[in-house]
């Protein structure tokens, strides 16, 4: 358990109670009334490699768009929706569409199908989670059945083997599984799906393709493009045996040898398209990408489970990290929140640090103005908390502001908290703050506990944000 040698009464009074700090500390597999889920992926392991053979044997013949390969995939992963108990959406679990290809005769009309399930949430203003796997491959070319079985039958595997767990384990968020199809021919399945709008609380994207073949890295793509990401994802890195990995995921500036950029590489590109944030799970190419031989045999079966195992314990710590619609989403709640802040507030660097102290301060019986704070926070903003452990060994724990409040529970006692001396330092557009304060039981009184506040600080022509801060 972490003990909180200063400031302990701020995480307190912010709802995050001993059992909460106890999980936070312990990682997403410690966290109390929730099925481990390792084991529960090991459990299910000896069906999800059956589902693999199936799914890239040769009788599927390559599953591409179209085919008849692809529609026994299709009605595949239907039976095992409905096997695990998904809820269908309303049309049924069978979403179709139609495109053009983009090469070849463009005038050919092709009929796609999605394949679409969800389990409901425990908290309706949590929002939306929706997984993506692409279940259709390129099939036969010249003869040869390309059975696609880390690209992308792996992926497929891992949403289903995901949501079996989800559904005996509803999540705070709803969870949307969806095994998309045309991604080969252009991300088409994907981008039928986010055009039509449902469901329109989506908070996160995450998106599974290829991650079944690497000797131990996993890749996390997307933080570069929504950081608020990255903190819940490290929060699992060390839970082994898979090796987690950022990148894949920044612009490629010519002359400058670097990674690859995924951003638009997979389904996830649908989504990031209309500002959703997304983590792209996947493996770099491997010798058998996109050719016959990416055969279910040489699928490594250990780094297959344990790559399940850390997808689904980032999808559990988005669930437990990650507020709303309105806490991640992009330019229109931005400006929402922008809208209500009070001039006062955000106007100067004094009037959001003043504000910054005013929220959390009051009598007892009385909860913090978290409404007031989040107009002072940028959608993507986070906090740390820095502390050491039984061991005294230093500790910091990341999240959402949301994350920190918790609940929000009532003071058990006056709280009031205020500046008393600050160093600036601004470069640009971007302020870093050094926040000394004072803590007192009443407004004005003897000060019990003193400290410093490191806040980060963003002027965007308009107003002041603040980006993060740390104690």
């Amino acid at each position: 358990m972490v003990i909180y040698l200063r400031r302990f009464e701020r995480v307190c009074r912010a709802g995050l109670s001993g059992a909460a700090i106890v999980s936070l500390s312990l990682g997403v597999g410690g966290c109390a009334g929730r099925p481990d889920p390792d084991a529960f992926v090991a459990s299910d392991s000896t069906r999800a490699m059956e589902e693999l053979r199936f799914l890239s044997s040769d009788s599927l013949e390559g599953r591409r768009t179209g085919e008849p390969g692809s529609a026994l995939a299709r009605e595949f992963i239907v039976a095992a929706f409905q096997d695990a108990g998904l809820q269908a959406p309303e049309g049924g679990f069978v979403q179709p569409f139609e495109f053009r290809p983009r090469r070849g005769d463009t005038t050919q009309l092709i009929q796609g199908a999605n394949v679409v399930g969800y389990v409901p949430g425990t908290d309706p203003a949590a929002g939306t989670m929706v997984l993506t796997a692409h279940f259709d491959h390129v099939g036969i070319r010249e003869g040869e059945v390309y059975n696609g079985a880390d690209d992308n039958a792996s992926g497929t595997v891992a949403l289903m083997s995901i949501a079996r767990y989800v559904v005996e384990n509803p999540l705070r968020h709803s969870a949307v599984f969806a095994a998309v199809d045309g991604e080969e021919m252009g991300l088409q399945g994907a981008r039928a799906f986010v055009a039509a709008g449902w469901p329109d609380d989506v908070v996160v994207n995450v998106n599974m393709d290829m991650v079944a073949r690497s000797d131990s890295l996993l890749f996390a793509s997307g933080t570069y493009h929504y950081p608020q990401l990255r903190p819940l994802l490290e929060s699992i890195e060390r839970r082994g045996p898979v090796v987690l990995r950022y990148g894949h995921d920044q612009p490629e500036v010519e002359g400058v040898e670097g990674e690859d950029d995924w951003t638009n590489s997979s389904d996830h590109g649908a989504f990031h398209a209309v500002g959703i944030p997304f983590v792209y799970f996947g493996v770099e190419d491997h010798e058998d990408y996109h050719r016959p031989t990416d055969d279910f045999e040489r699928v490594d079966p250990a780094f297959f489970i344990n790559a399940i195992r850390t997808v689904l314990a980032g999808v559990l710590a988005f669930d437990e990290g990650l507020g709303g619609v309105a806490a991640v989403a992009g330019t229109e709640s931005r400006e929402a929140v922008q809208q209500q802040a009070r001039p006062e507030d955000v106007a100067t660097i004094d009037g959001i640090i003043k504000a910054y102290y005013e929220v959390v301060s009051g009598p007892a019986g009385e909860t913090a103005d978290v409404e007031r704070d989040r107009t002072l926070h940028h959608p993507e903003a986070w906090v740390a908390i820095s502390n050491v452990d039984d061991s005294g060994k230093p500790v910091v724990h990341v999240m959402t502001l949301d994350g920190y409040y918790g609940d929000n529970a009532p003071r058990q006692e006056g709280f009031w908290e205020w500046e008393t001396d600050r160093v600036t330092q601004r470069s640009g557009n971007m302020v870093h703050v050094w926040s000394s304060y004072a803590t007192a039981r009443t407004e004005g009184g003897e000060p019990y506990d003193r400290g410093v506040n490191s806040i980060t600080l963003f002027y965007d022509g308009e107003r002041w944000w603040v980006m993060n801060w740390m104690f």
